[in-house]
């Protein structure tokens, strides 16, 4: 069903950009091609066999378009691995819309979302963080392994009948 939708949104779509790192959008790759696709963990070597004019990865700490060097993330604000995925996606969709400059000044001063992830409170050593925004027990996920640290967790809301299973390895670790 989501890749039907998926799609359907596709088929009038000015520019088509998706993210390699999701089993659905890569089988519509595969399928139907794209303007452009972006991964955070598949190495560029692979992708350019994609059907795609474009191709966006981080690797090694670096952003990269069709393997020719963009920006080093060394000295970004926010480095997870959620906020570089939306990264190359805004650089997929912006190409040729901004200049490289003006991208990599926007990327330098990112400091996140409000209510992903955001640290609110700092008394030492112990950080409090703001992840509100993480209604599902897979984005949760995504969060939890993003702060890389032991943490006490606070959950709460109603439930939504969602599989909890990707928490368990987040959570054990």
């Amino acid at each position: 069903m989501p890749e039907i939708s998926k799609k359907s949104i596709l088929k009038n779509a000015k520019k088509r950009v998706l993210s390699v790192d999701s089993h659905v959008t890569l089988e519509i790759i595969k399928e139907t091609g794209a303007d452009a696709v972006f991964s955070t963990r598949t190495p560029y070597s692979l992708l350019k066999k994609l059907p795609a004019t474009d191709v966006f990865t981080c690797e090694g700490g670096s952003i990269y378009k069709n393997g020719e060097l963009i920006s080093d993330t060394a000295n970004y604000i926010r480095r997870e691995e959620h906020n570089i995925r939306n990264m190359l996606a805004a650089a997929a969709l912006t190409d040729g819309l901004v200049t490289r400059e003006t991208l990599c000044r926007t990327f330098r001063s990112f400091d996140g979302l409000a209510d992903r992830c955001e640290l609110i409170l700092n008394r030492g050593n112990v950080r409090f963080y703001n992840s509100s925004i993480d209604t599902s027990p897979a984005r949760c996920a995504v969060t939890l392994c993003a702060l890389g640290q032991r943490v006490r967790l606070l959950l709460g809301g109603r439930g939504k009948g969602l599989p909890l299973e990707p928490l368990i390895e987040p959570i054990r670790k």
